[in-house]
């Protein structure tokens, strides 16, 4: 059973490996089913309302540096772990599967590493310079405890990441900033 807030981006996706099999099998065509970990990266969304994890922190911090907050509120206890794979790392690697597989079977794409949300909030914290308090909420959901996809089929056909977590966020929220800065200028 899909978990019920996911019901309709779950079942999109459903349908969408469900038709890469089906012109696969009715077509010839070699359609590559990919499942990334969390991508983010430069484009990423930071809008505090709809945005993933990473670019809602990003958001978040910026905007409690630039109003001298003294603390932070992040939802659930910070235990929870997740997996992030850059943009560009995703893009390679969906270049590399077009050339070098083929196969119906589904295929994870991460980065084979995942990181506590606790940790993940110090981190953009340290990047955007806030210093304050970061509190977790606890009477809000966790979610998921862990989100980690064996990649091993991945790593096999030679592909493996090349931007690790903290030079990803730090290059994450350089163009966060260069949009902010842009879009201010024009202003």
């Amino acid at each position: 059973e899909m978990e019920p807030t996911s019901l309709p981006y779950s079942l999109a996706k459903s349908a969408g490996v469900v038709l890469c099999q089906s012109f696969r099998k009715q077509y010839g065509l070699n359609a590559v089913v990919i499942v990334p970990a969390t991508v983010y990266g430069p484009g990423a969304d930071t809008d505090l309302e709809k945005a993933h994890v990473l670019g809602a922190m990003i958001g978040r911090f910026t905007k409690a540096v630039e109003e001298k907050a003294e603390s932070v509120t992040l939802w659930g206890t910070g235990t929870p772990r997740r997996e992030f794979l850059y943009a560009d790392d995703f893009a390679e690697a969906c270049v590399h599967l077009m050339e070098k597989y083929n196969s119906e079977k589904i295929i994870n794409v991460g980065c084979g590493e995942d990181i506590t949300i606790k940790d993940l909030a110090t981190m953009i914290a340290g990047v955007t310079g806030y210093q304050g308090r970061i509190v977790f909420d606890s009477s809000k959901p966790d979610g998921t405890f862990q989100k980690l996809l064996d990649n091993r089929c991945v790593r096999k056909l030679g592909w493996k990441p090349k931007q690790d977590i903290a030079d990803g966020v730090s290059r994450t929220y350089e163009w966060f900033r260069s949009q902010k800065k842009t879009t201010q200028e024009v202003d």
